[in-house]
């Protein structure tokens, strides 16, 4: 299922880049 894949790596990315930036400069 190619669609979960990339609905998987785009959460994942999502993660990251919020783990990343903190919370208060998260829009």
């Amino acid at each position: 299922m190619q669609g979960k894949k990339n609905y998987q790596e785009k959460l994942f990315a999502n993660f990251q880049l919020s783990e990343r930036v903190p919370k208060d400069n998260f829009y």
